[in-house]
């Protein structure tokens, strides 16, 4: 039976508002394509959200992130407790999916059409989606590190405070290398 810090805490908090963020960075404009032909009338712009290409990555590890949060969320309010192992699974869960997200972020902005390789008559202007996704994906990152340094941090202090009750216990040594 393990009761969780306050930082841990913060760190699934964080978490928790990193995964809505997110769900509002799939909804946003990531790029907009212009067509200019002259003389003819100009067609309606194309808009790419977060649901198309690599973004269905981004998709995939939010879904796999909330509901490792729910399971962690309900283990927590059934039980009253948490586990050391729930927490650590949470914790790495958080981090693996949040680098997956950055990364399906980092490549759906890499697959964007730019201005300068764009053909002529089309003109491309990038959203305000892939700069909130990234920074979720940093975000969902060190929450995870956070949770990972403060079970870590415990294990450090149960290990060192072990080591000093074993000390206690030794008998004295004398004498000249004392």
């Amino acid at each position: 039976m393990e009761r969780r810090s306050a930082l841990f805490k913060a760190g699934e908090g964080l978490l928790a508002a990193s995964l809505v963020a997110v769900l509002v960075s799939f909804f946003l404009t990531w790029w907009t394509i212009y067509w200019f032909v002259p003389p003819i009338v100009s067609s309606p712009p194309s808009t790419i959200d977060g649901f198309s290409g690599w973004g269905w990555l981004n998709v995939a590890s939010w879904i796999v992130l909330v509901i490792s949060l729910v399971r962690f969320s309900t283990a927590q309010i059934r039980r009253g407790f948490v586990t050391h192992l729930e927490a650590k699974v949470l914790a790495v869960m958080t981090v693996v999916g949040g680098t997956i997200q950055l990364s399906g972020s980092l490549l759906l902005l890499a697959g964007a059409p730019t201005t300068h390789d764009t053909v002529p008559g089309q003109y491309v202007n990038l959203g305000v989606g892939p700069d909130v996704a990234i920074a979720c994906g940093v975000t969902i990152i060190a929450s995870g590190i956070l949770m990972l340094a403060v079970g870590q941090h415990r294990k450090l202090a149960q290990l060192l405070l072990a080591n000093s009750d074993e000390r206690a216990l030794l008998p004295k040594r004398g004498g000249a290398d004392a």
